[in-house]
């Protein structure tokens, strides 16, 4: 079973505050339109902090990251055996 976890109190809840605090201080300068040099730097490093990394997205497709495609002449065919089918 999963154990039960304190509320937050005290000096933690204060470190939990605090860390919320500097996380959306950080998302709004990310946001801004008017962007100065460290709103930029800033916007980087929340771009690379939340992106999922590739092994963990689930709507990579192997596939496409492959390149496997159809040539002209298989498209084509592939069109017409459906067309022939309705």
């Amino acid at each position: 079973m999963s154990e039960r976890r304190e509320p937050l109190a005290g000096p933690a809840l204060d470190r939990f505050t605090r860390r919320l605090g500097f996380q959306m201080r950080l998302a709004q300068r990310a946001s801004r339109k008017r962007k100065s040099w460290l709103d930029r730097l800033v916007t980087t490093f929340l771009r690379r902090a939340t992106r999922p990394k590739p092994d963990d997205d689930f709507m990579r497709d192997e596939i496409v990251d492959a390149g496997v495609g159809f040539s002209a002449e298989e498209l084509e065919a592939y069109q017409q055996s459906s067309r022939a089918e309705r």
